[in-house]
């Protein structure tokens, strides 16, 4: 239910952009606000909630993740038949499968993706050891879609870049923050 970091930081990055942009922005009714209040051109597609947004229970928050995957994917394959950029906040797999298939659909189309952090394997992180699987597997799959699709990657930090790198991912689409 939080507005993520990645939304935090996308604003002042593109109030900062120079040229003639318009956003598009999909969000959810948490970051809604947060967006209408950014002072840029931009349109905003909210992704209504459902009943399981705040019951906080790890099936319902996978349910939550999957029809948000499914309702942003076909709002950009729907509405927007002409991107420019597209960029994903997080490297969490319901920000990033909408734009894999976005760039698989829009080839030309730049996809700029944000990686802010690495969940360890399930077996070196507290809590439920499925919980820690499923997101583990999740954020794998995000990440390999990343590393095959995006035409740039942000990292966070300097040790996320080196963590990155040793995962494969090419140098030369790799930038700090």
């Amino acid at each position: 239910t939080p507005l993520s970091g990645g939304d935090k930081l996308m604003e002042p990055m593109a109030i900062r952009l120079t040229g003639n942009y318009k956003f598009s922005i999909i969000v959810t009714q948490v970051g809604a606000g947060h967006w209408q209040k950014a002072p840029l051109a931009k349109s905003l597609v909210v992704i209504p909630g459902n009943r399981l947004d705040l019951k906080g229970t790890p099936i319902t928050i996978f349910i939550t993740y999957c029809i948000r995957m499914f309702m942003a994917t076909k709002i950009i394959l729907e509405k927007f038949k002409d991107i420019s950029f597209l960029y994903s906040s997080t490297n969490i797999l319901p920000d990033v499968l909408p734009a894999f298939f976005a760039k698989l659909r829009f080839p030309k189309t730049i996809w700029i993706a944000r990686v802010h952090h690495l969940i360890p394997p399930p077996g070196k992180r507290e809590g439920k050891f499925i919980v820690n699987l499923v997101s583990y597997l999740m954020q794998s799959l995000a990440l390999f879609m990343i590393k095959r699709k995006a035409d740039i990657i942000i990292s966070l930090n300097e040790r996320l870049k080196d963590e990155l790198l040793n995962r494969g991912f090419p140098e030369s689409k790799l930038e700090v923050l």
